[in-house]
């Protein structure tokens, strides 16, 4: 090989990550948030942070355990679970697209997402 081809090859691998960077900064950065909160795979509820006046502590109670969810114009914090390795409660505050809280033994998901679309796009497909 060349010394030119070994540049060009360097070029095209460097200009094949700019539109993935690109869309992650888009991605995180979105304006309208939602979360979802999931228990047992179907769709508990759904929080839209610009219609959100105060905080909201949602209590979920199942078959598994108790979990207190914490929404706030900041995002979302897991307060309380009574499941044994509390992994949740260390997730901290989420309020980014693309962020999430799972509780496992409880079988609870909380999910940021962008309300501007159904569903977020693939990156794959990007």
């Amino acid at each position: 090989m060349k010394k030119f081809d070994i540049i060009l090859i360097i070029i095209f691998i460097i200009l094949s990550f700019v539109p993935q960077i690109i869309f992650m900064i888009n991605f995180r950065h979105a304006s309208n948030l939602v979360a979802e909160i999931k228990v047992n795979g179907k769709l508990y509820r759904t929080i839209d942070f610009t219609k959100l006046k105060s905080e909201v502590i949602i209590n979920l109670e199942n078959n598994e355990g108790h979990n207190d969810v914490l929404v706030s114009k900041d995002g979302v914090i897991m307060k309380y679970a009574d499941c044994r390795d509390k992994i949740c409660l260390k997730e901290g505050l989420i309020n980014k697209q693309g962020e999430s809280i799972v509780c496992l033994p409880h079988n609870v998901i909380i999910y940021i997402k962008g309300s501007t679309s159904g569903e977020d796009p693939d990156i794959i497909v990007k």
